[in-house]
């Protein structure tokens, strides 16, 4: 029988495992769960106060966002999926609380950003902030704090938000698609 959280479980190790003793590794990770997101987060501020179209593009992806929190919300207040770190199967390299893992607040976060750009006439720009939502999810699991699934599912919830507002805004007010 196919089981899905034994599925879950071999690939957290098998992204867990790789590269465990190196040190390189582990401050790399560290440094993309703590940091890129506010990186990021300050790079498009600047750029929506430099540029012109971006405003729109900026409002539209902070919209989708705290949409994103709401079900995330809602999600961590109705599922429970305990941390790997929680398990025994990692360790606790941040200090993470013992809550809820599913689905990963970074990743969603950092995955509608991305898709509000990718679904918009900055398609570059949304490819790259993908990329770095990638990473950080790469480095939430590496660092034993996410499982591969969490990551998914931020993905995916990510995705579906922002195709929905694409939809809809496309009917009723293509202007806020950027």
């Amino acid at each position: 029988m196919f089981n899905l959280t034994q599925l879950n479980h071999d690939l957290f190790s098998m992204i867990y495992m790789t590269w465990r003793d190196s040190e390189f590794a582990l401050h790399a990770a560290l440094f993309f769960s703590h940091h890129l997101t506010t990186i990021l987060a300050v790079l498009l501020l600047l750029s929506t106060l430099l540029r012109k179209s971006y405003p729109i593009l900026f409002v539209k992806a902070l919209a989708l966002t705290l949409c994103a929190s709401l079900l995330n919300y809602i999600f961590d207040h109705t599922f429970y999926f305990p941390r790997p770190f929680m398990l025994g199967l990692s360790q606790n390299h941040i200090q993470h609380s013992n809550n809820n893992s599913f689905p990963s607040s970074h990743m969603l976060v950092m995955s509608t950003i991305a898709f509000a750009y990718c679904f918009s006439s900055k398609l570059w720009i949304g490819c790259g902030l993908l990329l770095a939502a990638l990473t950080v999810g790469w480095s939430r699991i590496y660092l034993g704090v996410h499982f591969p699934f969490d990551i998914l599912a931020s993905l995916l919830i990510a995705l579906s938000l922002n195709f929905a507002a694409y939809q809809i805004l496309r009917r009723k007010a293509p202007r806020w698609i950027g």
